[in-house]
């Protein structure tokens, strides 16, 4: 009995030789290609040392290859400078927004707390008196009336 792999193997005798030919074909092609590609890269050492060759290779090899990146930065950039010349027009600018105004800036939370608590119901109305300390646990109150013999 064949195996499977028999099996394959016969029915596809008749394409190694036309693989056979497409492999050599495009070996042959790449070898051209190289031999051509040496040509030109020796007729041209002197022009890739200039400074134009250089600077269009550097713009190649690093920002060209790079570019959604670059476009990432360049997108966060502008929404950090879109941001600070947001914040930067809503500061009032000069004294207005310095420390000679915390007092009156005080006095007006104060006059706000005040007006909140007149215009609250006086079942919600928080006591002016001291505030009661916080119960004990019952835990503690047991502790203290406990004797140890």
């Amino acid at each position: 009995m064949k195996t499977p792999r028999q099996i394959l193997l016969e029915r596809h005798r008749a394409a190694e030789t036309k693989l056979d030919r497409i492999r050599q074909d495009v070996v042959a092609q790449i070898h051209r290609s190289q031999q051509s590609d040496e040509a030109v890269t020796s007729s041209q050492t002197d022009d890739r040392r200039s400074p134009e060759s250089f600077v269009a290779r550097l713009w190649l090899e690093l920002i060209w290859v790079n570019r959604s990146f670059w476009a990432g930065l360049s997108a966060v950039w502008l929404i950090i400078l879109a941001l600070n010349q947001a914040a930067a027009e809503g500061v009032p600018a000069g004294p207005a927004g310095s420390m000679a105004d915390v007092p009156a800036m005080l006095a007006i939370v104060q006059e706000q707390k005040r007006l909140a608590l007149d215009l609250s119901e006086p079942a919600i109305r928080p006591s002016l008196e001291t505030p009661r300390p916080w119960p004990r646990p019952r835990t503690d109150l047991g502790l203290s009336n406990l004797q140890i013999t």
